[in-house]
């Protein structure tokens, strides 16, 4: 009985890595896709690295002002640039990791909208039906590619 369930685990398995190959291959981005993607995370690292070191140098964190109404101002959109520009990241893998693009438009808007909340109901779901948050790493062999669990 244990072998029969062993056995049962592989082919689950294998049929698990299939299917997860065959999705790899219908989800490859195009060459333009690619580059947009990389300019649009690109500047978007820049424009969260920037404010968060200008607000640094011009009001530094550490001295914390609380009392200073130009600081927790500053402080504040600084806050807010970084959550959404970790949140813009976080949907950029949402998106990729749903089963169609209108969950995770629904599921990024959520993200945006609501807040952090979402976004850890967006975690627990995921663990539940998956298991685990690992995302698949995928190896390039000249033209070829395939994923590895």
């Amino acid at each position: 009985q244990a072998l029969s369930v062993r056995i049962l685990n592989y082919k689950k398995t294998k049929r698990t890595v299939q299917i997860n190959r065959n999705m790899h291959t219908m989800t490859q981005l195009t060459a333009s896709a690619s580059l947009q993607l990389k300019l649009l995370y690109g500047a978007l690292f820049l424009l969260t690295l920037c404010g968060i070191i200008t607000t640094n140098h011009k009001y530094p964190l550490l001295s914390f002002e609380s009392s200073d109404l130009d600081w927790s101002n500053a402080w504040l959109v600084a806050t807010i640039i970084d959550y959404y520009g970790s949140t813009l990241c976080f949907t950029g893998v949402v998106i990729s990791s749903e089963t169609s693009w209108s969950s995770g438009i629904a599921w990024s808007l959520g993200f945006c909208l609501l807040g952090s909340p979402v976004c850890c109901v967006w975690v627990l779901l995921r663990i539940r039906s998956g298991g685990n948050l690992r995302l698949e790493r995928i190896v390039h062999h000249g033209e070829s590619s395939h994923v590895l669990s």
